[in-house]
């Protein structure tokens, strides 16, 4: 059935994205767009308009889970020569800037 289909699709998506950004452009890439109504969520076929709770489908679980990946996900790491150099460079341009203000 479109149901199962629908189904497999998207919690093959959710379980492979790393935050709800990827997997939203995943679903958008297959055709579906993930909508909030209210605590809801759900996703909808582009083709058909047709929308499907994730409750529904068994795959509200597979969406917290995606959604605590994304919040245990590390920051990226930023060396602190970089940090020193935009730090030091920011303040050339703050520095050039107030210059020109006199």
């Amino acid at each position: 059935s479109r149901k199962q289909q629908v189904f497999e699709t998207v919690h093959t998506i959710l379980d492979g994205a790393s935050d709800q950004r990827q997997a939203e452009q995943r679903l958008q890439a297959a055709g579906f767009e993930l909508y909030q109504r209210s605590h809801t969520w759900g996703i909808r076929d582009m083709s058909s308009g047709r929308r499907y709770r994730l409750r529904t489908l068994g795959l509200q679980l597979s969406f917290d889970r995606l959604l605590v990946r994304a919040q245990l996900a590390p920051e990226p790491h930023l060396d602190s020569r970089a940090a020193d150099l935009l730090a030091a460079r920011a303040a050339q341009v703050i520095e050039r800037f107030d210059r020109d203000d006199r």
